[in-house]
């Protein structure tokens, strides 16, 4: 897709809206640190060297998540997945505003600071202050577009099986607001 400024974009395909029709709801719980969950809204803060997240439940195998998101100048923050009977930790999809990165290596949160990215697209969180994610989940195919300009597809293993889904910030604030969960029908 050809942005305003003449550069190319990436987006969903726009069927994706005709395939994932099911509003699915959840109930975020706070599972570490500074949380607050309001409706489809949920903000999180963690000082340096700790962090805050928030588990919404068993991700459906196929899934669509939508959200606006705001990040401290600086932060981390992004997706968490992981958290079942199974296996009690997390591996994150990282939104990295300090590196202008979007990563995912399979690292727990607090690995993202001590290993460099190794799988990641380069992106300019200065450029707004919000930011509109959707991630697409497909078993373990999970990809974030992020407004519409860049997009990263990782497998992500740590996410099936009963795995649950959630969102995180490393030692900032984040916000995940007007969150949707969507399910083909």
């Amino acid at each position: 897709m050809k942005l305003e400024d003449g550069r190319l974009g990436v987006k969903a395909p726009d069927t994706y809206a005709q395939y994932f029709t099911a509003d699915k709801p959840f109930q975020a719980v706070k599972k570490e640190g500074k949380v607050q969950i309001k409706d489809n809204n949920i903000t999180l803060s963690a000082q340096e060297g700790a962090y805050a997240l928030a588990d919404m439940g068993t991700r459906a195998p196929s899934m669509t998540l939508e959200c606006d998101v705001t990040i401290d100048e600086g932060g981390r923050a992004g997706f968490a997945f992981g958290g079942s009977e199974a296996d009690e930790t997390y591996t994150v999809l990282a939104m990295d505003a300090g590196e202008g990165l979007i990563r995912y290596e399979g690292y727990e949160i607090p690995d993202l600071a001590q290993f460099p990215a190794q799988a990641f697209t380069r992106f300019d969180f200065s450029s707004a202050e919000v930011h509109h994610v959707k991630l697409v989940c497909e078993n373990e195919i999970v990809v974030c577009y992020i407004d519409d300009t860049k997009a990263l597809s990782s497998r992500i293993s740590h996410s099936t099986g009963g795995a649950h889904i959630g969102v995180f910030s490393d030692g900032c604030g984040a916000s995940f607001q007007n969150i949707t969960v969507k399910l083909p029908e």
